[in-house]
């Protein structure tokens, strides 16, 4: 029999909550945690993960990260690099197919938008990063925390615009509770993302909140935002 090493039982448990649950039953951290089983062996990899979430604001942020900046980090290897790389390919693809389409078009959008967040019980972000004639640039997801709120820190907004090239910006998140309307944290985010991002010179188009069928334009409806 092979020598047990100790992280055996948690690695099974994680890729066993990915395996019921998929996307929605893990954390970003712990995604990313999942992740680095591949590339880094008979290792607990959750403290990197923390260490790349927290140095890069979001997992998107992590895998858009260059090899030099991913090099600061002693624990991580070229089998990683690689792994990321093909992650960034696959994801450009997936971009690169969409970028016919124009997200500045709301009757589009809001017909698009549900069938991202179909099957989702848990908070989920999306922001769609646009250039001046409204085609795609990349997209970003932000999956919930422990607590079922979705933490996307406005440094990884900002610095992800502004890596891409953006000129607007549209963002979604859904609401898993059925109701597409509005709480105050979001009206309160909402606003403070809008004014960060004018001052890069970038404009928030739209907000959406996504519940069921229902798609419903944060900006377009309030008037105090």
């Amino acid at each position: 029999m092979g020598k047990e090493y100790p992280h055996a039982g948690h690695r099974e448990r994680l890729r066993e909550k990915f395996r019921t649950g998929g996307e929605q039953a893990l954390t970003e951290t712990e995604f990313l945690e999942l992740m680095l089983f591949f590339s880094i062996p008979r290792v607990d990899t959750r403290p990197l993960a923390e260490k790349l979430m927290e140095a890069f604001g979001s997992l998107d942020g992590v895998l858009a990260a260059s090899p030099e900046e991913l090099r600061g980090f002693a624990s991580l290897n070229g089998s990683t690099e690689a792994l990321f790389a093909v992650i960034r390919c696959l994801t450009e693809r997936a971009v690169r197919r969409m970028r016919d389409f124009d997200f500045r078009d709301e009757e589009f959008v809001r017909a698009y938008l549900p069938g991202q967040f179909a099957g989702y019980t848990k908070e989920r972000a999306l922001l769609f990063y646009l250039d001046s004639d409204g085609s795609l640039l990349c997209r970003q997801t932000a999956m919930s925390s422990e607590d079922n709120a979705v933490q996307l820190t406005m440094r990884a907004v900002v610095e992800t615009a502004k890596k891409a090239g953006a000129s607007a910006l549209i963002m979604a998140h859904n609401h898993p509770n059925g109701r597409a309307v509005p709480s105050g944290a979001d009206v309160v985010a909402t606003r403070k993302m809008r004014e960060e991002l004018l001052r890069e010179g970038i404009l928030l188009l739209e907000h959406y909140i996504v519940a069921g069928g229902e798609c419903v334009p944060m900006l377009e409806s309030r008037a105090s935002l």
